[in-house]
């Protein structure tokens, strides 16, 4: 008779994937991985240098054709956008549920599969150049009123008494409805150019983050440069 006995090497168990059909796990995971934390100068200008960054390399995968690599640059831009509204304590939970009460209620789970019908309702139609300027404009005003917002969130508990006091919370409502956009749009690109829903972004984009840890990469790249106030 004869014994075969196999002797494997033992893997490294890769994470857990979490339930991103939820957009709560996305945000919880993604903040384990911020290179510098929210509320710095220095945090600010790396999310927002880096969101200009991604921003150009995702519009170059839309007009490559890739579907693999637009789901791959959706998800980068999607952390960036993140990311830079983190330092003015905005979320994409708060955003869409303050925009979309009917759809999206903070006390459960906002699911992506919801997130991705409205994204093709409000953006249904819209061309490759509405696309371009939605994310170029949608990531300049993110990027700049996150960091004026954040710079001086000291006085927003304040009484509004003066037209500055106003000017600031209206900056915050820009960076809320910039993150909002990014957000619907990254749905929609996934569903028309990269050929699958949100939920595939935000999986692509663990399994990339992970990896990197993994392997002892870099979480996020140094940008190729870095933004200066606009």
């Amino acid at each position: 008779m004869w014994y075969y006995f196999y002797m494997s090497t033992p893997e490294i168990p890769s994470p857990l994937l979490p339930d991103f059909g939820h957009i709560g796990a996305y945000e919880e995971w993604a903040m384990k991985y911020w290179i510098h934390p929210p509320g710095s100068l220095e945090a600010q200008l790396h999310a927002r240098a880096k969101l200009d960054e991604e921003t150009d390399e995702l519009i170059q995968a839309i007009l490559n054709g890739n579907p693999e690599d637009v789901i791959s640059e959706d998800g980068d831009v999607l952390w960036s956008a993140a990311a830079s509204a983190s330092n003015a304590g905005i979320t994409i939970t708060e955003v869409l549920t303050s925009a979309f009460p009917i759809y999206f209620n903070a006390e459960r789970p906002i699911d992506t599969q919801t997130v991705d019908y409205v994204a093709l309702t409000m953006l249904d139609g819209i061309s490759i150049k509405d696309v371009q300027d939605y994310l170029t404009g949608s990531e300049r005003v993110l990027g700049k009123a996150a960091k004026q917002w954040f710079n001086l969130k000291e006085t927003v508990n304040i009484p509004h008494t003066t037209f500055a006091d106003v000017l600031i919370s209206l900056k915050r409502i820009d960076a809320a409805n910039a993150l909002l956009t990014l957000t619907l749009l990254t749905s929609y690109i996934a569903q028309q150019y990269g050929q699958k829903g949100l939920k595939a972004v935000m999986e692509a984009n663990y399994k990339k983050i992970e990896q990197r840890v993994q392997t002892g990469s870099t979480v996020t790249k140094q940008p190729r440069r870095m933004v200066t106030p606009r």
